[in-house]
């Protein structure tokens, strides 16, 4: 396919993303009732289908039959099985009037700026390899789709990612406010969500005809095979790698910064998390059942190319352009949804959470100038640099790490929120010592038992014993690193219990004084967050330093 034709789609595409988003950014969307807010809403959630699921399901299959399933099986066993805990989080969220899953855990540990430090490190190290995941489909799938090819796979790359970049900041820090709602992203994410699952469909309808026209009988006797290949899905899973994948998903769709920030961050107060839930179930059991015909047309009709492309390489070798063209899209969608997101919720992490601290004594002193310009250029040099050390993750992974491989990564590093998070939500005695504690062992033994490995270092990791039992290498690195993080929240708060007590207890959204300049006027105060956050947050802010002043003491 000429380059100028994809091009010229991707150019139709975001032009029709950008209209959507202006369009919604108009709308008073959130002061809607009833169906069509929670259908938004779940769609939004599908935010969680990237390149991972779009191409790397078929990939997944084709080598592991149905190992594919378990990255969607975990998000639809917490919006069924666990919908009282993800009710409760959403419920807790909009109390805090939380920005993110940092100042969220910190809120449940008395506001503690070193447990928002920790987190905000965990999820942009932990994100940077699902980033890279997107920029390396997308360009992967730009060469295959091209006849002419690009200038060369790492200009290819470097070029998409600058794109990306400029995307990112363009629709997610046009303002310093992080509080405010970004209507036009839900939107846009939501109409990304109807393309890619209409892609995927179509290419899935492509595979039916193939099996049932006898195209793909004759497509394997022109190969000269002779007997049919074998069928993937025949063979049981290795069932210890598929509960920890099914369990990491389970976590993952809460935990993961984008998923955290469509779910809480923009979802919060606004009612139809029921239905939006089951939206959001029904699109991931379609995206499911999709992916066996792709795989087995792909497999059986000779289709080149790795298995992760199957689904664009499907239509290429059956001749049919115009949906290759469609199915590419849907992946563009897949990526850009993931991208602008994590970049949103990734920068206001690291604005709010390692800046403005630093910040705040000095605009103490400065009366608060060029405070909120400070934060707004924060953000964006930040969504900058996210992209360029993904591009950089991309280009030096070992060749190996396919999609499947580099979205795991991610998802064990959001895992490691969990003990922190449920504790903080259903255990009033859990302390900030010991989320420290399990968060600095949990992600510490994450980078040793699954990151260098996966980088080929050759070294001895506390996962070795499981895995010299027989445990696939992935469960036992979770298995270690999630069970290290859980003790050590236990002992931490266990051992914190004899000293004057940091409150999880406390209701998320009721502040402490900690971090705030002393000895600033509180008029410039006032001014200072009103700057920062918006009016009606500082006002709130302010209604609840009142309360705290009288409540509670200093925590750090």
């Amino acid at each position: 396919m000429p380059g100028w034709a994809i091009l010229a789609a991707i150019a139709l595409y975001t032009a029709i993303l950008f209209a959507i988003a202006f369009r919604g950014d108009r709308q008073a969307l959130y002061r809607q009732t009833g169906g069509g807010h929670a259908w938004t809403f779940g769609l939004s959630l599908a935010v969680y289908c990237t390149s991972w699921t779009y191409y790397g399901a078929v990939g997944a299959a084709a080598a592991s039959g149905w190992e594919y399933l378990p990255i969607n099986l975990g998000p639809i066993l917490a919006f069924t099985l666990g919908a009282p805990l993800v009710r409760k989080l959403a419920e807790e969220g909009a109390k805090a009037r939380t920005t993110s899953i940092a100042d969220f855990i910190s809120a449940r540990y008395g506001r503690s700026r070193r447990v928002a430090a920790l987190v905000t490190m965990i999820a942009v190290v932990g994100s940077l390899p699902y980033i890279a995941l997107q920029l390396r489909s997308v360009t992967t799938t730009m060469e295959a789709l091209s006849a002419a090819g690009g200038i060369s796979y790492e200009v290819d790359l470097l070029l998409v990612a600058a794109a990306f970049a400029a995307f990112a900041i363009f629709f997610g820090a046009r303002t310093a406010d992080v509080t405010a709602h970004n209507r036009g992203l839900v939107h846009a994410v939501a109409f990304d969500s109807v393309v890619k699952l209409l892609a995927l469909i179509a290419a899935a309808a492509l595979a039916l005809w193939l099996f049932g026209s006898g195209r793909l009988a004759e497509a394997v006797a022109e190969t000269g095979a002779g007997a049919t290949p074998a069928n993937p899905f025949m063979a049981a899973p290795a069932w210890d790698r598929f509960f920890t994948l099914t369990a990491l998903a389970f976590v993952a769709v809460l935990c993961l910064p984008r998923q955290f920030h469509m779910l809480v961050v923009e979802g919060r107060g606004r009612g139809g998390l029921k239905t939006a839930g089951r939206v959001f179930v029904w699109y991931l059991v379609i995206v499911s059942l999709v992916a066996p015909p792709i795989t087995l047309a792909g497999l059986w009709g000779g289709v080149s190319g790795a298995p992760d492309l199957f689904v664009l390489n499907l239509p290429v070798a059956f001749g049919a352009a115009p949906l290759a063209l469609f199915v590419f899209i849907g992946g563009f969608a897949a990526a850009t949804g993931m991208i602008v997101v994590a970049s949103v919720a990734l920068s206001a992490m690291i604005a709010n959470d390692l800046v403005a601290p630093l910040m705040l004594n000095r605009a103490a002193s400065r009366k608060g100038e060029g405070f909120a310009s400070l934060m707004l250029a924060t953000r964006r040099a930040t969504i900058a640099a996210l992209m360029l050390a993904a591009a950089l993750y991309a280009l030096y992974a070992p060749a190996e790490m396919n999609l499947a491989n580099l979205g795991t990564l991610s998802f064990a590093a959001a895992g490691q929120f969990a003990p922190a998070l449920i504790a903080g939500l259903y255990w009033r005695r859990a302390h900030r010592d010991g989320a420290l504690w399990g968060l600095s062992a949990g992600f510490a033994l994450w980078a040793l038992c699954l990151v260098a490995p996966a980088f080929g270092a050759d070294i001895w990791t506390p996962a070795a014993p499981l895995s010299a039992l027989g445990l696939d290498p992935l469960a036992s690195g979770v298995a270690v690193s999630l069970t290290a993080n859980a003790l050590l929240l236990w002992l931490g708060s266990r051992l914190a219990m004899r000293a004057p007590r940091v409150v999880a207890a406390e209701p998320v959204g009721e502040a402490s004084a900690q971090g705030m300049p002393q000895g600033m006027p509180s008029d410039r105060l006032r001014a200072l967050l009103v700057r920062f956050v918006g009016t009606q947050e500082a006002q709130a802010a302010f209604d609840d330093y009142a309360v705290a002043a009288e409540q509670a003491a200093p925590t750090e």
